[in-house]
């Protein structure tokens, strides 16, 4: 009887994560291009993760802003894996949307080029996690496309 009900309880999460009933939305604000979601500053090289590579590289479409149990980007020990921190700036705006954010994203490279920038759309959104504790709230950027011209 409890192997029963622990199947029934799974299976009762599992539909609840997969319900399209949304958490509540993300607080998001923009200071002098520094992105602010639920009262914490989130490092521009968070975003920078989702500009589109000069060799076309176009491989993550979401990354964790805030996770309910490990670190997210936001209090990430390395927020930008490729490094070079100092090499990477960020110009964003509000949308229409509340939720969306406009983002141009600037990587200083080697070579005559000297640098790259994307222009992208990220939508900023809470969503279900699942833990050993039950479902949890994390905030999510999403990467919704390019606006670069041409």
């Amino acid at each position: 009887m409890k192997k029963v009900f622990l199947c029934v309880a799974k299976v009762a999460m599992f539909i609840s994560l997969t319900s399209f009933v949304r958490a509540a939305e993300p607080i998001i604000s923009i200071d002098k291009h520094q992105l602010i979601v639920n009262g914490q500053p989130i490092p521009s090289e968070c975003l920078a993760q989702l500009q589109t590579k000069l060799n076309g590289d176009n491989t993550i479409a979401a990354l964790y802003l805030i996770h309910p149990e490990y670190r997210g980007c936001s209090n990430a020990n390395i927020p930008y894996p490729a490094g070079n921190v100092d090499r990477v700036s960020t110009e964003l705006r509000q949308g229409k949307n509340p939720r969306i954010v406009l983002a141009k994203i600037c990587s200083m490279i080697s070579g005559s080029m000297g640098s790259y920038c994307d222009r992208i759309a990220i939508e900023i959104i809470n969503v279900k996690y699942l833990t050993q504790k039950g479902i949890r709230n994390a905030v999510i950027a999403r990467k919704l496309g390019d606006l670069n011209n041409g």
